[in-house]
């Protein structure tokens, strides 16, 4: 995990950059230290890993069942179930009831606080293994498979050239970054854009 630290750029993130981000996460470093050393703004690597971050189910463990309760540690309820739909479980009480997170109206999912701040993932987290709350990861298989099918989406249609395409791409995304709305950079540079060009594929790549 060693990169030499160069003037900044505002080319796209490459497959090996991802590689180095997910690496970067599961040694605990943070969005500044990677962007410096992949010579790039904290904030596109932090927009890089919340829109490719993908979504782990809690886990059951031994038990077999689910509970996501923030009440769940002490909880008495029971018996909320109809009477039809009751068996001996039961009498253990609707804690350990694979029904009780969707029938019991005190209901309150728990989620990590950690995920709504930087990193926004796992990768590095030193609890993920005994975990039983919903998780978030950044791997960077999935990162570039998605990265991959955006571009060929906002290209879809357009005969344009490799060349062409970089260019485009290095006129455009500066302005996007810039705050500048799609709406002025078609008006500006329309001579520019081919003819039915899709420019929102820019705003949500890095």
């Amino acid at each position: 995990m060693t990169k030499k630290a160069m003037k900044p750029n505002g080319k796209h993130l490459k497959e090996e950059d991802r590689a180095f981000i997910a690496e970067s996460l599961q040694a605990g470093s943070t969005f500044k230290e990677i962007a410096k050393l992949l010579v790039k703004d904290p904030s596109t690597i932090a927009k890089e890993v919340n829109t490719n971050r993908v979504f782990q189910s809690a886990p059951s463990f031994n038990t077999g069942i689910v509970n996501l309760c923030i009440r769940r540690k002490g909880c008495q309820e029971a018996f909320i179930c109809p009477p039809e739909d009751r068996g001996q479980h039961c009498r253990h009480g609707c804690v350990v009831c694979r029904n009780c997170n969707e029938l019991c109206r005190k209901f309150e999912k728990e989620t990590c606080p950690s995920l709504n701040k930087a990193p926004y993932v796992c990768n590095g987290c030193a609890k993920k293994r005994v975990c039983r709350l919903e998780k978030y990861y950044y791997k960077a298989v999935t990162a570039q498979r998605r990265y991959e099918e955006r571009l060929r989406t906002s290209r879809q249609g357009i005969n344009i050239s490799e060349e062409d395409w970089i260019a485009l791409d290095n006129f455009v995304t500066p302005l996007i970054r810039r705050g500048q709305p799609l709406s002025h950079i078609y008006r500006i540079a329309g001579d520019r854009i081919p003819k039915g060009q899709d420019l929102s594929g820019f705003s949500c790549t890095s």
